[in-house]
């Protein structure tokens, strides 16, 4: 059996998430990866109501790239007649998809021959695993070469070459008393790399002195340990205790002094009191640089000394064809990076000369073999407050609250999720509805409101790679049914949980909860001179929305005008508060605080006790109002920064139905001072209809894994369903045959539910071909008597079935089931949004490609531009329109050439729309509140980097 060694753990961690560095933020993605992306749009329809809708996905799917390592650069040593000598070497596949390498050893036919050349297996320590070799070769001027060895993306093998010198050589009769052999491995897919083989060159020198061959390892010697036993382990995490043992062969024609030096790397530390040699067995060497002590029979001595990090040992008088090993222990320290440490010992290839540890120091000397220990990931997470139980709410606390929720309209909660181990870790988020009302709907989106997406195809919403140490707002947008009951006390509850996916028992539970239903009675909004996407509509929490303004840190107020609106039927008066949390657990920063005025803040009058007078009742369709001011003040030390700001207003007495009234705006501050068997189904679709019509949601079916789809032994097919228990509304399915993500002529009504037959290809062994993935589109019908704020859930289901079209074929029959969720919800006014993308090889430049809905291909370090177009396609005007996207995974957003771009037709004539960059996103929005006109639209440029 072949040894395999994981060197390219990096690498090979980011791709399979079992362990990583913080570099694999930078890795390029593993050839066949899907880079998925989707944009949102918020708005207000012409009734107040804050919506949501988001565009099709595009799909670019990484294309193969080959590059691969031979360490070390040479190799080169010396022997005696009849020795045989083992040169270590170390493959690693540093490409991002897997290939195969034939691997040979050519004679020079100048030099002489060798009595034979063979390639075999690392044992992990330099040396042969076994005796069985993996070719042989005795015959001047042949190759030995062996099967060839498939790597995937960041694996290593690790092997030895053997020559073996005639036992009839002498420096007379061999000639030039040197063997030379070039060491080649070729990569099959030769196309894909720049350099598609490396050479490396061993040379043997025939000599009648002393010639050590020396080797290391992570493993047990043949002596007895100090105490307990040996700890052989080659990973583990940090605190792990493993042992050295360093291998050494006098392979010359005389006896001679061996000295041996190992410098540690960072991350190790050397154990005092576990060292031994073999010539003195069990018994634990002193390591304060005693003088030679006797070592086994005849006239061998051992000094040894250790001091920090580094281990010297001199062996003298080593006789001919005599063999030993010299064993330490270390510890992994708690500072080690997460990945491969790698260490390699020094010696002298020929008897030392001077005779003493510190003379032999300043001698020549010569590398070993490298040795690996891969430093394994602890993995945990937070996410609210921490479980004492895995996956079960810490307690009634845990999690965020929201006090009330509107019929037909939704609440966003901010849950704060942070990576608490120490390497990187991609985490999915998933919703137990608990006693929610049936019809409710949970939709994850990230702090610029794009929707999270599955990026690991396993049918679950993820965060995406953390960072370890980092954290993440989650931002979950809870929808009530329109037909909820208005009432107090519902305590609706949700269990939220995110999961590792390297370790499905690291997990993290909190709780998603709601208080009362409430009709919608006070309104907080920003004035129009500064809002951005402002809530603008009735009641408590429909967006919250944010609003930015700048100022020099510690230089005077940041002034955030503000509105009231009382649209009950009593006069009230108002108590504001603001909180860092959407929660209102605790404050603001230290530093940081807020005064509620009557005036301008130029010359703030402020509200006793943050409390306002009297405001009037809502008078037919015009709610009271009263401004006011928030004067923000900063530190002085404040960093350039944005601090959010959640501003509370909460009524001081009852409604004219006893429920209580209060309203939260999320405004922000800105001071000035960065598998097999697979496929994956993007993506959620959420968007508003006029009733009596349409809303198409397009689809994206990928072949993620290395086997086709849909075409199992049991005569497979791919199959796909969309049903919506909403009564009255209808759904058809239609395939994007010429994949422009709209349905029109060309496109194929599937009435029989198959979606592809004959199979669907691998996008990672093939991502060029045209046959991995399949577009279709789900129409919606909005009932003509639908009311509005009505919704629908379409669940869309695509499943690999067998020819009854009945039983869904999982691994390794097939590919399984993906579903999505498509909600529709009836407006009296309706946007759309649409995404088209480009591609580029290598950097980005300010020319837009053409731009297309169909899938693309692209390298690590490629360019993609994408185009956003949301549409009022509604009768009535739309308020407050925003249009948010984000880089997805592996890439990153491009700030210049081209820079991020909004354009707008139709919209409030002399309002300006602008770009705004933040968080790895961007969004289309204006320093007002705004009103696009039916047909108008608004248009997002912007282009991302594929890591490279």
């Amino acid at each position: 059996m072949h040894t395999w060694r994981q060197r390219g753990v990096v690498l090979l961690a980011w791709v399979g998430g079992l362990c990583a560095s913080q570099l694999a933020f930078a890795a390029a993605p593993p050839a066949g990866t899907s880079i998925t992306n989707q944009a949102t749009a918020s708005y207000k329809d012409n009734t107040g109501a804050s919506q949501l809708s988001t565009s099709n996905t595009v799909v670019t799917t990484v294309s193969q790239v080959g590059s691969y390592t031979l360490t070390p650069a040479s190799n080169a040593k010396s022997a005696g007649p009849g020795a045989t000598v083992y040169m270590a070497y170390m493959l690693t596949n540093t490409g991002n998809g897997t290939d195969s390498f034939n691997i040979k050893a050519v004679e020079s036919a100048t030099t002489p021959d060798f009595t034979k050349i063979e390639i075999y297996p690392d044992n992990g320590g330099g040396l042969p695993q076994g005796t069985q070799a993996l070719c042989t070769q005795a015959t001047a001027g042949q190759d030995c070469v062996p099967a060839a060895q498939t790597l995937a993306a960041g694996q290593s093998y690790a092997f030895v070459v053997a020559y073996t010198i005639p036992s009839t050589a002498t420096l007379g009769t061999w000639p030039s008393n040197t063997g030379t052999v070039t060491v080649t491995p070729s990569a099959t897919l030769a196309s894909l790399y720049s350099t598609a083989t490396l050479s490396r060159t061993d040379t043997v020198t025939l000599t009648n002195s002393a010639a050590f061959s020396v080797t290391k390892q992570i493993g047990a010697p043949q002596v007895s340990p100090v105490n307990g036993t040996w700890p052989v382990a080659t990973s583990g995490p940090r605190g792990t205790t493993t042992t050295y043992t360093i291998h050494y062969t006098n392979n010359g024609a005389a006896a001679g002094d061996l000295y041996i030096k190992d410098t540690l790397v960072a991350g190790l530390s050397y154990k005092s009191g576990q060292s031994v040699i073999s010539c003195l067995g069990g018994n634990a060497l002193t390591e304060a640089g005693d003088a030679a002590i006797a070592c086994g029979a005849g006239s061998q001595t051992v000094a040894f000394e250790q001091s920090g990090q580094v281990i010297q040992a001199l062996v003298k008088n080593v006789p001919v064809g005599s063999s030993g090993t010299l064993s330490f222990q270390v510890d992994v320290s708690n500072a080690a990076t997460i990945g491969t440490l790698s260490n390699s010992a020094q010696y002298t290839a020929s008897s030392c000369v001077i005779g003493t540890v510190t003379g032999c120091s300043a001698e020549t000397l010569v590398n070993t073999n490298a040795v690996d220990f891969n430093v394994t990931a602890n993995r945990s997470l937070r996410l609210n407050t921490v479980d004492t139980t895995a996956g079960t709410p810490a307690g009634a606390t845990d999690g965020v609250t929201s006090a009330n929720i509107v019929p037909g309209s939704f609440v966003r909660q901010t849950h704060t999720l942070v990576n608490t181990g120490n390497a990187p870790d991609t985490f999915n988020v998933t919703v137990n509805p608990g006693n929610f009302p049936a019809g409710s709907t949970f939709t994850w989106l990230n702090a610029n409101l794009t929707p999270l997406l599955d990026n690991n195809s396993d049918g679950i919403i993820d965060t995406g790679l953390m960072a370890a140490g980092s954290t993440l707002s989650l931002i979950l947008q809870v929808t009530a049914p329109s037909g909820t009951p208005v009432a107090n006390g519902v305590n609706y509850s949700a269990t939220v949980t995110a999961t590792s996916i390297n370790d499905v028992n690291v997990k993290d539970a909190t709780f998603a909860k709601i208080t009362d239903v409430i009709g919608g009675y006070v309104d907080l909004v920003n004035k129009p001179v500064t809002a951005l996407a402002g809530d603008v509509g009735p009641g408590p929490g429909n967006s919250p929305a944010f609003t930015t303004t700048a100022k020099v840190a510690g230089s005077g107020y940041s002034e955030i005008p503000l509105t009231i609106r009382n649209y009950d039927g009593n006069a009230n008066t108002y108590t504001l508060s603001v909180s860092s949390s959407s929660s209102f657990q605790g404050g603001l920063p230290a530093g940081w605080s807020v005064v509620f005025s009557a005036t301008a803040c130029s010359a703030p009058t402020a509200l006793a006790n943050a409390t306002t007078g009297s405001v009037a009742a809502i008078s037919g369709s015009t709610p009271g109002s009263l401004d006011i001011y928030a004067c923000v003040s900063s530190p002085a030390n404040a960093p350039t920064s944005t601090q959010p700001l959640f501003i509370k207003v909460a009524a001081g007495g009852v409604t004219s139905n006893g429920a209580p009234a209060n309203d939260v705006l999320y405004d922000a501050v800105s001071v000035l001072a960065a598998n097999a068997y697979s496929f994956s189904l993007t993506a959620n679709g959420s968007a508003s209809v006029a009733r009596g019509q349409v809303v198409d949601y397009p689809h994206n079916l990928v072949n993620t894994g290395v086997s086709t789809c849909g075409a199992g032994t049991a005569n497979n097919y791919i199959k796909v369903t969309a049903t919506t228990s909403a009564p009255n509304w209808t759904v058809a399915i239609y395939k994007d045959v010429n994949n422009d993500g709209v349905v029109d002529a060309n496109d194929t009504l599937i009435t029989n539910g198959q979606l592809v037959t004959g199979g669907l290809t691998s996008s990672v062994t093939n991502p060029g071909a045209t046959t991995h993935s399949v577009k279709f589109i789900v129409r919606v019908f909005a009932p003509g008597g639908a009311n509005a704020g009505d919704t629908a859930t379409v669940t869309v289901t695509v499943s690999d079935v067998d020819s009854t079209g009945n039983t869904v074929q999982n691994a390794p029959n097939g590919c399984g089931q993906q579903i999505n969720t498509d909600t529709a919800r009836v407006v009296t006014g309706a946007l759309t949004v649409f995404k088209t993308q480009g591609t580029t090889a290598g950097a980005c430049t300010s020319t837009f490609p053409s731009l297309v809905t169909a899938s693309q291909t692209a390298k690590p370090g490629d360019c993609v531009y994408y185009e956003v177009v949301a549409t009022n396609n509604s009768a009535a005007p739309v308020r407050d329109v925003s249009l948010n996207d984000a880089a997805p995974a592996q890439t990153t957003l491009v700030s210049s050439s081209p820079a991020p771009s909004c354009s707008a037709t139709g919209l409030t004539s002399g309002t300006s729309i602008t770009a705004t960059p933040a968080n790895n996103g961007v969004s289309c929005g204006t320093s007002g509140t705004n009103t696009l006109a039916p047909g108008g639209s608004i248009t997002l440029k912007f282009a991302i980097q594929i890591n490279n």
